[in-house]
């Protein structure tokens, strides 16, 4: 197959004494672990050193995990520059890198790259995996996140919608909204999206995060019912195909009623290449993605990693949120820009970066404590026989190596094809950001070093 064949299959060759190629990236996981670093300037290794001797010291006078001053990074990094931040003014951690990173009146060039090293230097955990290589592709993609301004609007608007359709009730319910502040991703991945086309995505987003809920098997209607999930499931695609769904079965189940509302106000801001790129993902989420996951869960079944690797890219939903990168920046009425075989491939690449490394943040809470078998670590795990570093390893070889090539496109890229591209580096590095932010798979227990916190 050439390198032009645009496909979102890998190919069929996983056998763990073997390199692993998906759509032509060669990696060879044996030689990862003997992978020399990456050489330092001699002021950021003079500015890591010391990061790292102070970092350590504060930790064992606080008694803190690096997991909890990585959740900080942001604060301590805009107070290191100069700005000030409440939350951090007093800190003595924030005060010390004030110092450490600041030098000769002007700000050290490699402050987040040093703070993030030392970070993980600094760490006494010696049983933990540190998330440098995933830390090493949000550096490389060079992306400064800015919050849309209309975000906040944006929130409320959902909140209402998930209310008046029962998909939230209660107090209960209303906490978990407010804890899982998914619309603060919504804000950092579309920062120059329109109110209403932001609107639309912060409710898609959630219309994601409520399915999901729903086909949870440890109590999801819809998991512990697979009849009806299937049900479900067909009046979504009768309603995505523009049938009426009036007379279908689940018509008036929340989540088909409130796609109905998604897909009449994206029509209405969207141009019709859009909508349609819109309706085939969501289809594709549904069909390839979503009821084999729910189906692996419910049967405690572990796909093979590339049988794994073909589903997670729909059940990860990230083609589905295309459209919405396409309209934030500009590109949407392009159709011939969005569908080139060049950005074709760097939408998938950036999907597989996104999907592993979620796979990687959410492998002790989704597989360790609830028993989901729908993960790429657990996959190369049960089928290569590895340890959990060594599934670590294998999966961050395949981000980096994507990561490389998405790098390549965009080098090639101008115009609307780079605008489009570079909409997708806005994504992954806000999604990564998202996790911290939320500490949404943080634990005293994680078997990752960023992630364990007090």
């Amino acid at each position: 197959m050439s390198r032009d064949t645009i496909t979102n299959q890998p190919i069929r060759s996983f056998p763990s004494h073997r390199t692993l190629r998906f759509q032509g990236a060669p990696i060879d996981a044996r030689a990862i672990r003997h992978r020399p670093p990456r050489a330092v300037t001699s002021e950021e290794g003079e500015v890591l050193t010391l990061l790292t001797r102070t970092l350590r010291e504060l930790m064992q006078q606080s008694d803190l995990e690096a997991g909890d001053i990585l959740l900080r990074c942001d604060q301590y990094e805009a107070s290191a520059l100069g700005e000030y931040v409440p939350e951090v003014g007093c800190d003595p951690i924030a005060i010390t890198l004030r110092a450490c990173a600041t030098r000769k009146g002007r700000s050290d060039p490699h402050w987040q790259t040093a703070v993030r090293a030392a970070v993980r230097a600094a760490s006494a955990s010696s049983d933990t995996i540190d998330l440098g290589g995933l830390a090493r592709t949000c550096d490389a993609l060079r992306v400064t996140l800015i919050r849309n301004e209309h975000v906040d609007t944006a929130d409320r608007h959902t909140l209402s919608r998930a209310q008046e359709l029962g998909l939230l009730s209660g107090a209960a319910g209303l906490a978990r909204y407010r804890a899982s502040r998914f619309s603060e991703l919504t804000a950092t991945a579309y920062p120059n999206a329109s109110a209403d086309v932001l609107q639309i995505a912060n409710d898609w987003h959630y219309w994601l995060w409520s399915f999901d809920d729903r086909t949870d098997v440890r109590g999801g209607d819809l998991a512990t019912d697979l009849a009806r999930h299937e049900r479900v499931v067909s009046s979504l695609l009768e309603l995505l195909a523009g049938r009426d769904v009036s007379t279908t079965a689940e018509a008036t189940d929340p989540n088909v009623r409130f796609l109905a509302l998604i897909l009449a106000e994206l029509q209405a801001v969207a141009p019709a290449g859009c909508v349609d790129r819109f309706r085939g993902a969501v289809r594709e989420y549904l069909l390839r993605g979503s009821l084999p996951g729910a189906r692996n869960w419910a049967t405690d079944h572990t796909p093979d990693p590339e049988t794994f690797l073909a589903q997670r890219i729909h059940e990860g939903a990230y083609n589905t949120v295309l459209p919405f990168i396409e309209l934030a920046v500009g590109s949407a009425t392009e159709d011939d820009v969005v569908t080139s075989a060049e950005a074709r491939r760097a939408a998938l690449l950036s999907n597989l970066i996104v999907v592993v490394s979620n796979d990687i943040f959410s492998y002790e809470k989704e597989v360790q404590q609830e028993g989901n078998p729908n993960n790429l670590l657990h996959a190369v795990m049960t089928h290569e026989h590895r340890s959990l570093r060594g599934g670590y390893l294998r999966a961050v070889a395949l981000v980096e190596e994507w990561t490389g090539e998405l790098l390549a496109i965009d080098a090639r890229a101008e115009g609307a094809l780079r605008r489009y591209i570079r909409g997708s580096y806005t994504w992954i590095v806000a999604s990564y950001h998202w996790h911290f932010l939320t500490g949404r798979y943080a634990s005293k227990t994680s078997p990752f070093t960023e992630l364990r916190r007090s």
